[in-house]
């Protein structure tokens, strides 16, 4: 090969390198695939708080979306710009609390909140300034699961599962009854309410219990068990859903 023909070989693989490098460029700066939101890639990042073991629940008010609340192991805590800051808010409940659920009042106020904890069930009128108990007819005070419905009336009605018994309130908590006809399994882990009517009009209430699902059309009055399919021994845990 002529010394010319090496200047031109050796352009070429340069010129052929030049091109190979701005296409990858071009390539990585293409936006990422489109979400069901029409956005690109989402993007994560640490809010800084709270802080100090798992986090077992996040909630956020359907009216004000920049108001969040999470339960974490070391307490109670609510942020009012969209995470970016926290504070605590569960001083007033008792000592060592472990606050399992929380539920937002759907009916009159979204400062209304619920929590179900390992001591039972309190409610705070305040957005979470202060608590009060509400386990009037509760037998068993370690609670696993809450659902809160809003009625025609007015009055927020309470689902609580717990380790011994399905319980209903129909005052918002004021006072509590068993609600476990047909539920042959006592410890109810998980509870959801289907936020659409059925045909009927009726609200499907579901609960999960080991190894079985159960469903109630008529507010919790009778559970009929739907999931034979599942073994035996399958845990129902509470999982993401839509309200």
């Amino acid at each position: 090969m002529t010394h010319s023909r090496k200047q031109v070989f050796f352009r070429a693989m340069i010129f052929c390198a030049l091109v190979a490098m701005l296409i990858s460029l071009a390539l990585l700066a293409l936006p990422g695939p489109a979400t069901a939101q029409g956005r690109g890639t989402i993007a994560w990042k640490q809010t800084g708080g709270p802080s100090g073991g798992g986090v077992g629940m996040i909630v956020v008010d359907p009216t004000n979306p920049a108001v969040v609340y999470a339960s974490a192991e070391v307490g109670l805590f609510k942020s009012a710009d969209a995470g970016a800051s926290w504070r605590p808010i569960g001083q007033s409940l008792p000592p060592a609390t472990n606050v399992q659920r929380l539920v937002i009042d759907p009916t009159t106020n979204p400062a209304i909140l619920y929590v179900g904890a390992s001591s039972g069930i309190y409610r705070s009128a305040d957005g979470g300034i202060t608590w009060s108990a509400m386990n009037r007819g509760l037998l068993n005070l370690t609670i696993y699961a809450l659902v809160a419905e809003s009625s025609p009336a007015g009055v927020t009605a309470l689902y609580a599962g717990t380790a011994g018994c399905l319980f209903k309130s129909t005052d918002g908590g004021a006072s509590w009854t068993s609600a476990s006809q047909g539920l042959l399994d006592a410890e109810v882990n998980a509870l959801t309410l289907d936020p659409l009517s059925s045909p009927t009009g009726e609200r499907r209430l579901y609960a999960g219990v080991k190894g079985k699902i159960y469903r109630s059309t008529d507010a919790g009055a009778f559970w009929q068990p739907i999931s034979k399919q599942l073994p035996a021994s399958t845990t129902i845990q509470p999982t993401c859903a839509l309200a």
